[in-house]
């Protein structure tokens, strides 16, 4: 079919892998499909990092998802992935949303990398990120009480770092924030404040090479401002909603600024400013969030419905 299609993309439906993992042993293992699967397994691989990178590439995802997307289909159609090419498909499910498909990739990584390389040894920093990945699988299903002993787990282990003994503390900052969210998420925001704190002064400890991800430290102060504002104490939670807006406009490593991540902290400045009667103040910083939020996240995707909310606040502010 792609040959009188003309097609040069090589992909697989769901309905062929079905048939094809039902068929005959004879027919099924000839030398042909072993070829064709090896391609596949290859092509599955590229499409997975490429949506791992950027989510929004419609093209490759329209192909990868035509593909057995679990380890036991996988298998089953001959189809042999490393853990570490597993890990690539489970980022690129969980980039797109697709949580329960993504875990099982992420759990088959923890349990390898337990095991150590050929010497035995464990490389820390990276089981610490494949436990977060399963944490955040869990947690982006919403089953946050079940994602903290992942997370805890992964802060644990990243803080023995890899086979040298570094410590990446921008993945230690990572790991505390999302022990932070959990416990946000369920309503426990004096216990997730303290996890916030400490993953802000790790984040500002860089990665191995001493870089900063502005854009990460921003989220982290971002959510201490938040709990200190579900608390109530707005006047304490200013300063660190301002500090997250500084922080955005750094961007990440490589420069890029997340506009939609930003546009949230100037929100959030606005709600301080306007639960503390200061409304012009409130009213600016919802404009600036307004055209921040415009310009979407750092793939250019726009959330108009959170957009939509920050015009609401510039509205109301403006007819009293």
């Amino acid at each position: 079919m792609h040959w009188i299609e003309g097609s040069s993309e090589l992909t697989m439906h769901q309905l062929l892998a079905r048939f094809l993992r039902d068929a005959e042993p004879e027919f099924s293992e000839t030398a042909l499909l072993q070829k064709t699967r090896v391609v596949q397994t290859a092509r599955l691989v590229e499409l997975a990092r490429v949506i791992a990178n950027n989510p929004a590439d419609a093209k490759s995802l329209k192909a990868f998802v035509l593909y057995p997307l679990t380890p036991p289909a996988c298998r089953e159609m001959g189809m042999n992935i490393s853990v570490l090419d597993g890990g690539w498909v489970g980022a690129a499910l969980h980039n797109i949303g697709r949580f329960e498909e993504a875990l099982p990739w992420h759990e088959d990584a923890v349990e390898a990398q337990k095991k150590g390389d050929v010497h035995g040894r464990v490389d820390h920093e990276s089981l610490g990120a494949s436990l977060h990945q399963v944490g955040y699988c869990v947690s982006s299903s919403g089953r946050f009480e079940e994602a903290l002993p992942w997370f805890r787990e992964a802060v644990e282990a990243t803080k023995k770092g890899d086979v040298h003994g570094r410590v990446d503390h921008a993945s230690l900052g990572g790991n505390l924030h999302e022990v932070g969210l959990c416990f946000s998420r369920l309503g426990r925001f004096e216990e997730a404040l303290r996890w916030f704190e400490e993953a802000v002064e790790a984040a500002k400890k860089g990665d191995l090479h001493g870089r900063v991800d502005h854009e990460s430290l921003g989220k982290g102060l971002h959510q201490v401002g938040w709990c200190f504002s579900r608390l109530g104490r707005f006047e304490e939670a200013l300063p660190w909603f301002r500090d997250a807006v500084e922080a955005a406009k750094k961007g990440d490593v490589d420069g890029r600024v997340d506009h939609a991540s930003l546009g949230k902290s100037l929100h959030n400045v606005g709600a301080c400013f306007s639960s503390l009667g200061r409304f012009e103040e409130a009213r600016v910083s919802f404009e600036d969030a307004v055209a921040q939020k415009a310009k979407g996240d750092v793939f250019g995707r726009v959330d108009r419905e959170s957009v939509a909310v920050s015009q609401k606040r510039v509205d109301d502010l403006k007819k009293e």
